[in-house]
């Protein structure tokens, strides 16, 4: 009989241990691996850096364009000029004065410098338009963030709920190796004592024995599973134990109906929106390319004023006088300005309109095949969730209770004569694989939850909560 009260405390514990009852104890929660993936993953990391890159992008696209500083020099000259003769005559023809002139203005001394200021001035809304497009860049790189925050977030979820199931199924393979091997130690006195036949003190070690293989494998595959986990904020040597969380807990998916309203605030639709937005403005970017910009002039102009020499002679040639010119200041000085606008005779950006008038019709195709594929994934992980749901019940109400009532009956069944050891194994093996089975349920539908809030951006439980409160 004291066998007998211990496999019904084993019944017990099993039962809550399946059922979600057991302690938590000591780990890491979802909410721990959630924010370490949000602090050091990589991929997190990069897009953070391409949104601020952006956010210097609109920075950039706000400036006006530079002014330009000119300087002209010309009639840079490499000698003097040639020397100029002037002979003055009377009315009957003679000589009466020669004089000869000569300019020294080699080098700069006569040339002519201008200093002006360019200042292009856009014109068409060029900065307006550009400082729009670089804000739909922002726009588009936050979703981009966004997008890859919900996916880290929920492939950290599902690797999460993959450890916890790990934890799960180890535990129950534990209990199930213990079982066996107690089975083992029970059916041998049976066979010592003449009761069973050695045949079934076999079978109860073949029993054994796989248990202990399952037993293996499955703390390969939790070892397996931390380091997945752990690989989602690039830490290799998964330095966690266990980690914490209730598997067993599962509420009715939201009505098909009420998802549409939740559509909208999908993170991938909703980036391919910010999208379509973004190439409509690089399309009126391109169009007010189309405006030639006006570049105005303003500067100084100064000329070198040269020294001048004249030789005076008389009529028998003798030099009679020297006379030289300088100047009181050797610049002379002027205003200068002026403007320019670009002839769009033959380059109208055509071309450049075209390929945005295309890339932003692309977009918006792109966007209702996301669109499409975003619905149908929605759907898809609906339908699975309900018929995941249905499953979880069925096994709670019908099946888990029966696969217990069953066991029980066979151990009390065993002990008194009235049942073979097969009968135990039989009822034994049924009782465990319909745990492992509760146990897939909860772990499918913990994933079923977690690609729901990846696709939809928020957690069916809690539209569900909402609908409730709507109706009451």
């Amino acid at each position: 009989m004291a066998l007998i009260f211990r496999y019904v405390a084993f019944f017990l514990l099993v039962t809550s241990a399946a059922r979600g009852e057991s302690a938590p104890g000591e780990g890491l929660t979802l909410d721990d691996a959630i924010r370490f993936t949000l602090e050091r993953n990589p991929r997190i990391a990069a897009l953070r850096e391409a949104h601020l890159a952006a956010a210097g992008r609109r920075l950039e696209a706000g400036a006006w364009p530079n002014p330009v500083l000119n300087l002209d020099v010309q009639d840079v000259r490499f000698g003097d000029t040639p020397g100029q003769t002037t002979m003055v005559r009377s009315a009957d023809g003679a000589l009466v004065e020669r004089s000869r002139g000569r300019t020294s203005n080699s080098g700069f001394k006569e040339s002519e410098l201008t200093l002006y200021v360019s200042q292009m001035i856009e014109l068409g809304g060029k900065r307006a338009r550009r400082i729009a497009l670089e804000e739909q860049g922002i726009q588009v790189a936050l979703w981009d963030y966004e997008v890859e925050r919900a996916n880290a977030i929920a492939q950290t979820r599902q690797t999460f709920i993959g450890v916890l199931a790990a934890q799960e199924n180890l535990a129950l393979r534990r209990r199930l190796a213990q079982v066996a091997g107690e089975a083992t130690q029970t059916v041998q006195v049976r066979v010592e004592s003449g009761k069973d036949s050695p045949i079934l003190r076999d079978r109860a070690e073949i029993e054994h024995a796989q248990a202990r293989i399952e037993l293996a494998t499955a703390e390969r595959a939790l070892t397996a599973a931390r380091f997945v986990l752990a690989a989602q904020w690039d830490d290799r040597e998964a330095a966690f134990e266990s980690v914490r969380g209730d598997l067993y807990q599962a509420d009715a998916p939201p009505d098909r109906k009420s998802l549409e309203s939740a559509f909208e605030r999908s993170p991938d639709l909703a980036r391919w929106t910010a999208e379509v937005a973004r190439r409509e403005a690089a399309l009126e970017v391109e169009r007010s390319k189309r405006v030639p910009d006006l570049t105005l002039n303003l500067g100084w102009r100064g000329t070198v004023l040269p020294e001048s020499e004249e030789r005076n002679f008389d009529a028998g040639g003798a030099l009679s006088s020297v006379s030289r010119t300088h100047p009181d200041n050797g610049w002379s000085h002027s205003l200068v300005f002026g403007a320019s606008v670009p002839l769009p005779f033959f380059r109208r950006n055509r071309g450049g309109m075209a390929e945005a008038e295309h890339l932003a019709a692309q977009a918006t195709h792109e966007r209702r095949a996301e669109y499409a594929g975003a619905w149908a994934r929605i759907a898809a992980v609906h339908s699975d969730l309900d018929a995941v749901y249905a499953e979880i019940a069925e096994l709670r109400d019908r099946v888990m209770p029966a696969a217990e009532r069953a066991y029980a009956a066979a151990q009390v069944g065993f002990e008194g004569g009235k049942f073979t050891y097969l009968d135990v194994l039989d009822s034994q093996r049924t009782l465990f694989r319909v745990q492992g089975q509760y146990l897939d349920a909860f772990t499918n539908y913990q994933r079923g939850v977690a690609e729901f809030e990846r696709l939809l951006g928020v957690s069916p439980i809690s539209m569900t909560a909402t609908e409730e409160g709507t109706s009451e």
